[in-house]
């Protein structure tokens, strides 16, 4: 009875790691996008203000 539970609790383990580390790398493609879509706004209005001068 005992190497059952000790085989399902190392596998939820890895697999709650592989929820975490994917998870993390969600957070941070989202970090990562929305800093690109933050500079992307920012180069177009310098352009925009440059341009009308």
């Amino acid at each position: 009875m005992q190497k059952p539970l000790v085989d399902n609790s190392t596998s939820n383990s890895a697999i709650s790691h592989t929820i975490t580390s994917s998870h993390a790398l969600i957070t941070s493609t989202d970090i990562n996008l929305a800093l690109i879509g933050v500079g992307i706004s920012i180069l177009i209005g310098v352009f925009l203000v440059y341009r009308r001068r």
